[in-house]
């Protein structure tokens, strides 16, 4: 036990160093001075450094290899937790320290440079920075698939949903690219117009607005608070969570979903084991389950007729508007409405994937080396409107929309179709065990289905692996079955 102690105590530290950089990331996306770009990648990657050195020492791992002669006399948390730490170590071993040090200055600084570019719709500003960046991320994946036996793009997708084998997203992939066209082309020639409710939604009332509806699903703001970024996020740490969104004055909707979307994100953080809240079992269990707990929470509850009852009076108390515009057919519509469109963070929940999937086969391409920078803007375009059926009039409506790539974030974009088709499976197991609960969401009681997430799925952290938490709460492995025939139900038959 004396070497997996020193383990414990010493990823305390580490703990505490990440989640300082958290916060420092959190400022920089949210309230810090552009001029003060230099002076945050110097904090960032002295934080980086400190957090390298501490891993990969020698110490380390000798204390590892110790502990695991000696993994009978750990419980079962521990034995989770020492894993977990192996592999924590073998990630950083596996990358020199300065190549990491150079991969978080290029990260941040094209990350700024994409915001400038994004506002003036133009990829070549960022090009040159974006080039470099990739330049460092092939070189990682390189080192990290030679370190791991696995493939270049493989070793990204484990810093994000590490159980998960893209032979199996490509086939969950393939699955959902057979039968969305259909099912949408189904789905739009029955829906009739869009709804209008546009009017004028001051700011200050959506922010209103945003934090009651926070406190409803039950987040806690002794511990956490909503802000305005470019790109809404959750960030900060378990203790001191940070949400953000973005307002439009035109439209409510926009700034509402994402604070939905974030506050599942948000929730999930809150309620991982406090035991081991400053260990690596204590963290979350990839990004695939994190967007299935903001998906399950903006789409499979949020925009559901029983939610829209709930928010119609909610609505009319901070706006005035006309109040035949915000009944239950025109909101429920509205928010269930299907219609191809450029923007993946704005998009609806059916033709949302087709977003994601071009992204994951483009980024596989652009690490494999079968695309270059200067090739991506046209890539993009043909891509989009191949599959969605609409070509981009400029970059801010096309290759410059995400922050993940300009942020050095290759692998990600799959967890969150991945997060969709887990929400649709665990909601069908919720409803099993809890057959009231549309009347609860009506009412506006959250708290049923959060305290069966929490039991299930939040509070087990890593303890196991993504596959097997499902297979604990749901009964079996994943299964886009599930997502497929929830779409049907919501969109055909509802």
């Amino acid at each position: 036990m004396k070497a997996y102690n020193f383990l414990e105590n010493h990823f305390k530290e580490i703990s505490i160093i990440n989640q300082i950089s958290d916060i420092l990331g959190w400022d920089k996306e949210v309230i810090m001075p552009i001029g003060s770009l230099s002076a945050r990648i110097e904090q960032s990657s002295y934080l980086i450094k400190l957090a390298h050195e501490k891993i990969c020492s020698s110490l380390i791992n000798e204390k590892i290899t110790e502990a695991l002669e000696d993994m009978s006399s750990l419980n079962d948390w521990q034995k989770a937790n020492l894993l977990e730490i192996k592999k924590i170590f073998d990630d950083y071993a596996s990358v020199d320290n300065s190549l990491m040090r150079e991969y978080s200055s290029l990260r941040q600084e094209c990350e700024m440079v994409w915001r400038s570019a994004r506002k003036n719709k133009s990829f070549i500003e960022v090009k040159p920075y974006f080039a470099k960046l990739l330049l460092a991320v092939r070189k990682i994946a390189a080192v990290k698939a030679d370190y791991f036996k696995v493939s270049p793009y493989q070793a990204l997708v484990n810093e994000y949903d590490s159980n998960r084998k893209v032979e199996e997203i490509d086939s969950i992939f393939s699955e959902l690219k057979n039968f969305l066209p259909q099912f949408i082309e189904k789905v739009r020639s029955t829906q009739g117009e869009k709804p209008k409710l546009g009017g004028y939604f001051p700011i200050e009332l959506q922010q209103q607005l945003g934090i009651e509806i926070m406190k409803d699903f039950g987040f806690d703001f002794n511990k956490g608070r909503l802000d305005t970024s470019t790109h809404p996020f959750c960030g900060g740490i378990p203790h001191d969570i940070r949400l953000t969104t973005r307002y439009d004055e035109n439209d409510a909707f926009i700034a509402l979903q994402g604070i939905i979307h974030e506050t599942g994100h948000a929730l999930y953080e809150k309620n991982l084991p406090l035991e081991y809240a400053y260990q690596p079992v204590g963290r979350n269990l990839g990004m695939a389950i994190h967007e299935s707990q903001s998906l399950l929470t903006e789409m499979q509850i949020g925009r559901s007729d029983e939610f829209v009852e709930y928010l119609i009076p909610k609505l009319i108390k901070y706006f005035s508007v006309d109040k035949t515009k915000f009944s239950q057919d025109n909101i429920a519509k509205y928010v269930k409405y299907v219609e191809p469109s450029f923007i993946r963070v704005d998009a609806d929940e059916v033709t949302y994937p087709l977003h994601v999937i071009m992204r994951y086969e483009l980024e596989k391409q652009l690490i494999g080396g079968d695309l270059e920078v200067g090739d991506l803007p046209a890539a993009w375009n043909d891509y989009f409107r191949q599959t969605i059926g609409l070509t981009p009039d400029h970059d801010a409506l096309g290759v410059l929309q995400d922050t993940h790539w300009y942020s050095g974030i290759f692998g990600y974009f799959p967890s969150y179709t991945l997060g969709a088709v887990t929400a649709a499976q665990l909601m069908n197991s919720i409803k099993k065990v809890i057959p009231e609960m549309n009347e609860q969401i009506r009412r506006g009681d959250l708290k049923p289905i959060y305290d069966w997430l929490k039991m299930n799925i939040h509070s087990k952290g890593k303890l196991f692996s993504s596959d097997q938490l499902l297979v604990n709460s749901t009964g079996e492995s994943l299964n886009p079955r599930y997502f497929t025939e929830y779409l049907e139900s919501k969109y055909v038959h509802g």
